[in-house]
């Protein structure tokens, strides 16, 4: 399985985003999620650029072209960690963790915390 590009523009994580969200959309779905204005044919290209990545896939239905993701989102968001946990700590897994865990604004749910504690025992 090819993994999921981490490196997409502002707009292309915005469609992506958008795609999550609703699982299925036309173009002119897509430039309604819009966070600002877009020209529909700026939105059409870059739904192309993603197919073209082999991120998104289009499907027609009844004359209207609707897009999907190719991946799911548990997938994608797999894929962009792993690729900031390459970047950014070195490859640590546990570097990364331990960033995020003394975040100022980190907090967790008594559910977290004892998920965390039992993957740390597994570790």
């Amino acid at each position: 399985m090819r993994v999921p590009n981490a490196y997409l523009s502002k707009r292309e994580q915005q469609i992506m985003e958008a795609l999550y969200r609703h699982d299925r959309l036309t173009a002119n779905e897509v430039l309604e999620k819009m966070p600002k204005k877009v020209h529909n044919s700026t939105i059409r290209t870059q739904l192309r650029i993603l197919e073209k990545k082999g991120l998104v896939l289009h499907e027609v239905v009844l004359g209207k072209f609707y897009y999907v993701p190719v991946h799911g989102h548990d997938d994608a968001a797999a894929a962009a960690l792993a690729a900031i946990v390459q970047s950014f700590y070195k490859g640590s897994f546990g570097a990364t963790a331990i960033a995020l865990l003394s975040h100022k604004e980190a907090t967790l749910s008594a559910d977290e915390k004892a998920k965390i504690a039992s993957m740390l025992a597994k570790a």
